[in-house]
């Protein structure tokens, strides 16, 4: 049997007893969540702060302890302020207890209220429920909700609304500094930006200037915005040297500068300008230098005459090539770093600067074949001075030495062949000399023309001594496809008489079509054709058939 079986109005004690734990329990987590809000709010504040204006990097131990000590601290002020209170429960006896505190006209009238209608072995069960009744009465004028204290809540709202105000002005008014304190404590093993105050207009090098030569000088040089010419003290942070390199002020103490020398390796940098340091993002510049640019690749596209007939191709080369003359090459040199400059350099000719890529890892030049010649690559630094050259004379001259060097990279250059364009052969395969035909026949003729590309048009010429000799055949165009033919043709002497002497001969043509000339043509010797009795020509062959047994020897 429960409690409240034993008095009926007992019930509405604990209702209102089990309203104002309820009520208590709410205001002890609003209270709760508003010191922790205070106390973390002003925890990162302090943290912050004490980051942000921490002259070049703070310490990695110092933002280790900070974060460590904020996530302690965060943990104990939830786990005191808000699960506490969450997890706390009172009784209805703890509950009467707090509120009689509060309002001392209940005397001890809901305490004893409580215990009475617990207790089941009551000698008089009715004056117990008339105690009970009086003690609603009472409580039926009173707001027992205002037993609980709000003194707690309304200091710990003032507090959280302060600490994060302050917190909040700090990030906005403050809002670079903020962000950089607030960094070095989240994340204390990463670096963090430096929050300057003073405009940089450009420092060189940087990390986008590309590498340079060994061997090469270089000039640190800063230029920042300083119209009042402040008298900034500047320096170079090299990584690795204890001391920093002053740099020399000059156009009103808005350019600075620091001569480094001849530098021989890849080496960091920063540069300081009173309390302001570049690179703001990281911790140092890197000056990439190169002691030898490897040749990744040398690649030639060719881009042929039209008369040759010849398909586009790109081929690698090791440096000397050969190309018909007349051909467009384009030359495309592949490094392993990135060269500033690379300058094709022709014996006799005007250097040319081939268009490097965006990341200057290829560079490329076109280069006309029209003769033979000679080129060199020259690769550059920055300030335009040559550090390297292709072909190596370094190891050309070992190469001698060893009897290995070829004439191809005689003097420091790589040979180029322009590869002429011959003119057509032209050959009488028959006959081929000077014969004797009767009148009416036909002489059979062969002839062979050869050209290294394609033939545009072979012609039989023909005529009288003295005479101009005229076209008597014009081979057919499409048999010229090809580059060498061979042609079989009956000329027919009908029209000529006994006594007539016919020269012919035959030419061809190629096609070629260049700027220094057109197509070139060939023509055979010429030969004759007199034109005899038939009758006595035959009786002459027949004599001479007979006779020809006794003219071989035995």
């Amino acid at each position: 049997m429960t409690t409240l079986e034993h008095h009926h109005d007992s019930a509405e004690i604990f209702r209102r007893l089990s309203a104002v734990a309820t009520h208590s329990r709410l205001i002890g987590l609003l209270a709760g969540g508003l010191a922790a809000v205070a106390i973390i709010s002003a925890a990162v504040l302090v943290c912050a702060a004490g980051m942000a204006y921490w002259v070049g990097q703070p310490p990695a131990a110092i933002r280790w302890v900070l974060l460590v000590g904020l996530i302690a601290l965060s943990v104990f002020v939830v786990g005191w302020f808000v699960v506490r209170t969450a997890l706390l429960r009172r009784n209805p006896a703890q509950t009467a207890r707090l509120v009689e505190q509060a309002l001392p006209q209940l005397r001890n009238d809901l305490i004893n209220s409580v215990l009475l209608a617990g207790d089941s072995q009551q000698a008089s069960p009715e004056l117990v429920d008339q105690a009970i009744a009086e003690t609603i009465r009472q409580c039926d004028g009173m707001d027992l909700a205002k037993s609980i204290s709000t003194l707690s809540l309304r200091r710990w709202a003032t507090a959280a609304a302060i600490s994060a105000a302050m917190l909040l002005a700090f990030a906005s008014l403050q809002y670079q500094p903020f962000k950089r304190g607030l960094l070095a404590v989240l994340m204390p093993s990463d670096y963090v930006s430096t929050v300057n105050t003073i405009e940089l207009l450009s420092i060189e090098p940087n990390d986008s200037t590309p590498p340079r030569f060994a061997g090469s000088p270089l000039n640190i040089v800063a230029k920042i915005r300083n119209a009042d010419a402040k008298p900034y003290k500047a320096e170079v942070l090299i990584d690795g040297e204890a001391s920093p390199r002053a740099m020399l002020a000059t156009e009103g103490a808005s350019v600075f500068a620091c001569p480094m020398g001849n530098v021989d390796q890849t080496f960091r940098f920063a540069v300081r300008i009173g309390n302001n340091r570049w690179p703001a993002d990281k911790e140092f510049f890197t000056v990439t230098v190169i002691q030898k640019v490897d040749v990744k690749s040398l690649a030639v596209a060719f881009d042929y005459p039209a008369y040759t007939g010849l398909k586009n191709s790109t081929k690698e080369i090791a440096g000397p090539f050969e190309a018909p003359m007349g051909t467009k090459a384009a030359l495309t040199l592949r490094l392993s770093a990135a060269v500033p400059t690379v300058t094709l350099e022709q014996a006799g000719g005007s250097p040319i600067v081939m268009t490097p890529s965006p990341d200057r890892l290829s560079h490329t030049a076109a280069l006309p074949v029209d003769k033979d010649g000679d080129y060199r690559l020259l690769l550059m630094d920055a300030a335009g001075k040559v550090m390297q050259q292709l072909p190596d004379t370094a190891a050309d001259n070992h190469a001698d030495a060893n009897g290995q060097a070829g004439k191809s990279t005689a003097k420091g250059y790589y040979h180029i062949h322009a590869v002429p364009d011959n003119p057509p052969e032209v050959k009488f395969i028959a006959p081929g000399r000077d014969i004797s035909a009767g009148a009416g026949e036909k002489v059979a003729m062969r002839i062979r023309a050869f050209d290294e590309y394609a033939l545009s048009s072979v012609k039989l010429y023909a005529g009288l001594p003295g005479g101009e000799a005229k076209p008597v055949e014009n081979f057919p165009p499409a048999k010229l496809a090809k580059n060498e033919m061979i042609f079989d043709y009956a000329f027919d002497l009908a029209g000529y008489k006994k006594g007539d002497v016919v020269e012919y001969y035959f030419t061809a043509t190629d096609n070629r079509n260049l700027p220094i000339g057109g197509p070139q043509t060939s023509a055979s010797p010429r030969y004759k054709i007199t034109v005899a009795d038939a009758a006595a020509l035959a009786a002459t062959q027949a004599r001479n058939f007979e006779a020809l047994p006794n003219r071989l020897p035995a």
